[in-house]
């Protein structure tokens, strides 16, 4: 599993504004991904923040800004790498691009990295 730490910055980003700016080089691939909303309603515990399929592969990002994994949010981690998928830790969106290997330019990930979201 790859877990990743966020680079240094002057503002600390939340998880919104990681999430955003992760959306937006996702979309940017054309990988096709949806934002799992969360909640005591969610029939999957620990279901990462942001699911997708990339070259016929299931993709499942876990989104932190500061906070640890929790136990729950491990196990489905876990059970998606050992299915076949792609799951892991992102705390923005370089740790994205090298878990999908994707080839992004200096000048489009510097852009990506200004992204916040709307308050």
């Amino acid at each position: 599993m790859l877990i990743l730490k966020q680079e240094s910055i002057s503002k600390p980003f939340t998880e919104a504004d990681i999430t955003k700016q992760i959306r937006t080089l996702l979309w940017k691939f054309n990988i096709f991904h949806w934002k799992q909303w969360q909640g005591g309603m969610s029939p999957i515990k620990g279901i990462s923040d942001i699911l997708g399929i990339y070259k016929g592969q299931m993709i499942a990002t876990e989104v932190k800004a500061r906070s640890k994994l929790s136990q729950d949010q491990y196990d489905f981690i876990q059970k998606v790498n050992n299915n076949g998928g792609k799951a892991f830790v992102a705390y923005g969106p370089d740790d994205v691009a090298r878990a999908l290997q994707l080839n992004v330019d200096d000048n489009m990930m510097s852009a990506i990295r200004q992204i916040r979201a709307k308050k």
